[in-house]
């Protein structure tokens, strides 16, 4: 099957791109003409082993799935698949008070005749997708992450000697931001010295009320490592030695993907993939790292991790998730 995926070119820069790169990789090991193009120009390049096709090569692709929204789709003959990458909860938010409109795209994508198919990357975001999308457009399929390149194997971050290392690598944005974990990490810290936090993608400078509370939490001997934004292999080097992720994101979120195929046990909000707590109240935060880092030794955690990221994150599966999906399209 010849199949065409747009984005946009940003290798090693968006978690949008990467969850693209990953999905044409897999159909290509599956044995489809699958390739990346990007909407705005003609790229000539080959990313990790996966080609980019100029724009007109679209023109005899089987299928072609949109993942930035952004094209023009009535000059494509082909049937068009539209991928929904984020949460709902996300783009409705931007659209609704930050003047950024990432609900309209799914809205006229739902209605568009020359749409065959939306898919989400999480059967939890079914329910509020429907609300865009007809029933009989919308489908999910699971995420991917590389397992190869993300991977318990290779160099670590040297965090020293405290008991206990607890890293959060969320960026901070007005709709999603770190402040409960925070507080959730000093109540765990109050009973168990020589923990520290150590933040990822902060604000870069840090300023303004963050920057008090993390000179107080420096002050009290929490705070490790405070880094801008960082490239994905001081990523891969944080999570593999880590013992914990903390993320606001739920189950199948880019954040956890990547830290768990890296071996790193997560706890995240509320959801059914990964254990997980409310993250806006800190005291559950404290206990919820508590049953986490209690049960079995450090190992056996990240072992745990790994196996299931190799389980829920296969980018085979969501090949093939994606395949069926197509045939049912092409059957009409």
């Amino acid at each position: 099957m010849k199949i065409a995926h747009t984005t946009i070119y940003a290798p090693h820069q968006s978690g949008l791109y990467e969850t693209t790169r990953e999905i044409v990789a897999a159909e290509r090991k599956a044995g489809h003409d699958s390739r990346l193009v990007d909407w705005m120009a003609d790229v000539f390049l080959v990313d990790r082993g996966v080609p980019y096709a100029p724009r007109h090569w679209m023109n005899g692709a089987d299928v072609v799935i949109d993942h930035n929204g952004i094209g023009d789709i009535q000059n494509i003959s082909a049937p068009i698949v539209v991928m929904l990458h984020g949460t709902p909860e996300y783009c409705f938010v931007q659209a609704q008070y930050h003047d950024c409109d990432l609900w309209s795209a799914p809205t006229m994508a739902a209605a568009a005749p020359r749409v065959s198919a939306l898919v989400t990357l999480s059967e939890r975001y079914l329910p509020a997708w429907s609300l865009v999308a007809p029933h009989g457009k919308l489908s999910a399929v699971s995420p991917p992450v590389d397992l190869d390149y993300w991977s318990p194997n290779g160099a670590g971050f040297d965090y020293g000697s405290p008991t206990t290392n607890i890293a959060i690598t969320d960026r901070w944005r007005p709709t999603k931001h770190s402040f409960e974990l925070l507080v959730g990490v000093l109540l765990y810290a109050e009973s168990h010295p020589g923990t520290l936090l150590h933040l990822y993608a902060a604000p870069d400078p840090v300023t303004g009320a963050l920057a008090g509370i993390l000179g107080s939490l420096r002050a009290k001997g929490v705070l490790g490592t405070v880094m801008g934004a960082v490239d994905a292999t001081a990523l891969r080097a944080a999570y593999r030695c880590a013992d914990l992720v903390l993320t606001s994101d739920c189950g199948t979120a880019r954040t956890i993907r990547e830290a768990m195929a890296c071996g790193c046990p997560v706890l995240a909000d509320t959801n059914d993939t990964t254990p997980s707590c409310n993250m806006h109240d800190p005291a559950a935060i404290a206990a919820g790292i508590e049953a986490l880092l209690g049960h079995d030794g450090p190992a056996a955690r990240r072992a745990t991790a790994r196996t299931e990221a190799e389980r829920l994150f296969d980018p085979s599966n969501t090949a093939r998730g994606l395949e069926r999906i197509y045939k049912r399209i092409l059957r009409g």
